[in-house]
């Protein structure tokens, strides 16, 4: 199944659209909008990947070592449900033809918190693939950013991994890459939403 994973959402009817503080602006987070990228995203991800190990760095580390409170990639849906304190409302397991996995949304609402799963085939453990959260969540990064942070502080604590390219003033900051970062969605200077993961596959 095609979709863009930076359009989870808590809250909304479809739970990985997410619309854009800015609609007009350059962000690629903020633009998305029933785009099919994933399409390419293998692609990409071998040129990251290619590029990484000729730079002698990895391009997926920012996003391998954040966390939001104790949420991070890779960890286990029985886990992660143990931090969100709440059975979370699920989604439908779907096997996505792009990459022959098997993926689910779990939305916790009142903590403003959404998840998308992994897993390998429909009845193996899953694992969180990214993390989405919005108000009330009161978790923050590891740099201690969260909802409600200033968009000032956004740029002190994530200054060396700012994406500049990919970033729009006052609007969205991606820190690492869509293909592998954090992105904050900006509205009236403060920090909207969260997403941890790789928005572009």
């Amino acid at each position: 199944m095609m979709r863009d994973r930076a359009k989870g959402m808590v809250g909304n009817d479809n739970p990985n659209k997410i619309t854009s503080a800015d609609p007009s602006g350059g962000c690629f987070f903020c633009q998305a909008s029933h785009m099919t990228v994933r399409k390419i995203s293998i692609l990409i991800f071998i040129f990251a990947v290619t590029l990484s190990a000729t730079a002698g760095g990895d391009v997926f580390q920012l996003m391998r070592d954040e966390a939001i409170g104790a949420l991070k990639i890779g960890l286990q849906r029985e886990q992660a449900i143990r931090i969100a304190g709440a059975e979370p409302k699920a989604g439908r397991i779907e096997e996505w033809g792009a990459d022959g996995l098997f993926h689910q949304q779990l939305t916790f609402k009142n903590a403003g918190v959404s998840l998308s799963m992994v897993s390998q085939t429909k009845s193996s453990p899953q694992t969180i693939e990214s993390i989405t959260v919005v108000a009330p969540c009161a978790l923050t990064t590891r740099k201690g950013v969260g909802i409600g942070s200033s968009e000032a502080e956004v740029m002190k604590a994530y200054r060396r991994q700012h994406n500049k390219k990919e970033s729009t003033p006052g609007s969205c900051f991606i820190a690492g890459s869509t293909y592998g970062g954090i992105i904050f969605q900006i509205k009236n200077g403060k920090v909207s939403r969260i997403f941890l993961g790789a928005a572009g596959e």
